[in-house]
């Protein structure tokens, strides 16, 4: 294989790399894979890589073969020569085709979101312990408006967004949270919400039935590691969505005291299907 040839391979694999990484990120693809704080690494790798291909094919300049050599000094044979370059250019589109597969492979067949055998097969996060604590996150959106501080803040949901039709807008971990704080428990008791989720069939706490799981992902870091975290969603229809299916749901928020702790349910006033969000992911 001629070195110019070489040269064009390795500057098409840093190339591709860049055009790929760029390219999940501008795309919004990445919002599937990572937790916003890695995200503007993809970014910075993608330039990096970029800026790395274009030194490569400015500087390296490719070789003639046997180019300066003194041929009589070779006492090499010339079958045995072009058999070592016809190795090597083997070994070289070998090397090219593993190098690149990997992110043709992410780029044309991973799926921009999880299905139900995901949220099924991955274990679930029922203790809201295990959740990162998010109250101090919650509390800066309930604290007053500048200049509001000598004003008596009333309710802590008084500061959550609200639908048009004055449904309070929450995510299942913030319910979750109220399970272990009474106060929060108190404030978010008998409060209607809205709140968008994957649905899941109920497979515990489910006597009669007329129960599903509303869940949504939990990334730490990365999406190898999500885990669902989810909520109960009583319903009054007989329909229950199908599993993996993005619902959204207006209903009543209550608390029941089960086994020994309090477990968090949606009592459903209207179900319908709805688009995943932007960030499928909760953090």
């Amino acid at each position: 294989m001629s070195e110019r040839l070489a040269k064009v391979l390795s500057v098409g694999t840093l190339a591709a790399w860049s055009a790929g990484l760029l390219y999940l990120y501008f795309s919004e693809r990445v919002i599937a894979f990572l937790h916003p704080s890695f995200r503007p690494l993809v970014l910075i790798s993608g330039l990096v890589l970029a800026v790395l291909a274009g030194l490569y094919y400015i500087l390296v300049k490719p070789a003639s073969c046997c180019g300066g050599h003194d041929h009589e000094g070779h006492h090499h044979d010339h079958d045995d020569h072009a058999h070592s370059h016809g190795g090597l250019t083997l070994g070289r589109w070998m090397a090219f085709i593993v190098v690149l597969l990997p992110m043709l492979s992410a780029l044309a067949f991973s799926p921009d979101q999880f299905g139900a055998n995901t949220l099924k097969n991955r274990l679930p996060i029922e203790d809201v312990s295990l959740l990162p604590n998010r109250m101090g996150e919650m509390s800066s959106e309930w604290l007053p408006l500048p200049g509001m501080e000598g004003e008596a803040m009333g309710s802590l949901v008084d500061y959550l967004p609200k639908s048009e039709d004055g449904f309070v807008q929450i995510e299942v971990v913030d319910l979750m949270h109220g399970a272990e704080d009474e106060t929060l428990r108190g404030e978010l008791t008998d409060l209607p919400v809205e709140l968008i989720g994957q649905s899941m069939p109920a497979s515990t706490n489910n006597p009669k039935q007329d129960r599903f799981r509303l869940n949504r992902l939990f990334m730490m870091c990365c999406a190898a590691d999500a885990r669902p975290v989810g909520i109960l969603i009583e319903r009054d229809a007989d329909v229950e969505p199908p599993p993996g299916e993005w619902v959204k749901i207006k209903g009543v928020a209550s608390y029941l005291f089960e086994g020994g702790k309090y477990i968090p349910i949606i009592r459903a006033q209207k179900i319908e299907p709805t688009t995943a969000p932007r960030e499928m992911m909760l953090f």
